[in-house]
């Protein structure tokens, strides 16, 4: 089932627990760049976070991105993330499209994005994103995609 979590503690907790189990499943573990609970509040508050959760009502996937550059209309997606045991069977791409929807729904006119992940980089450019840019950082290549909406 997918959801969106708000700003609420029981949230922003859920949010935090989930990242803490999916930190090392990043190029660059997450908590070594960010404060995880700072950041799963950041995400809670200023952006938007849709989860899937399975029956247990556990959450074993999100997508946070941000749709508030009301000037610009550019929307960022920072992070994208399904457990290992999820994979496979769609999340991504459920939640990918729902993110869309919200970003045309609230008038953003790209969608913006940046990942190590070939694997994520395919997914994205299936959904229409094209590569704008390469960068080698820290013995990797940042792949930095767009979607334009319109």
């Amino acid at each position: 089932m997918i959801i969106e979590l708000d700003n609420s503690v029981y949230n922003v907790r859920q949010l935090v627990q989930y990242l803490n189990c999916v930190d090392k499943d990043f190029g660059v573990p997450l908590s070594d760049k960010v404060d995880l609970d700072i950041y799963a509040l950041k995400l809670c508050s200023n952006g938007h976070v849709i989860a899937i959760v399975d029956e247990k009502a556990e959450i074993i996937g999100i997508i946070g991105f941000y749709s508030n550059d009301k000037v610009k209309k550019i929307a960022h997606l920072p992070i994208l993330s399904v457990k290992k045991k999820a994979r496979g069977k769609g999340c991504a791409k459920q939640m990918i499209s729902r993110m869309i929807n919200i970003c045309r729904q609230e008038g953003m006119e790209k969608i913006q994005c940046d990942s190590v992940n070939p694997i994520a980089v395919a997914l994205y450019k299936s959904f229409g994103f094209v590569e704008y840019r390469k960068e080698f950082r820290d013995n990797m290549e940042i792949v930095y995609l767009e979607l334009l909406l319109n």
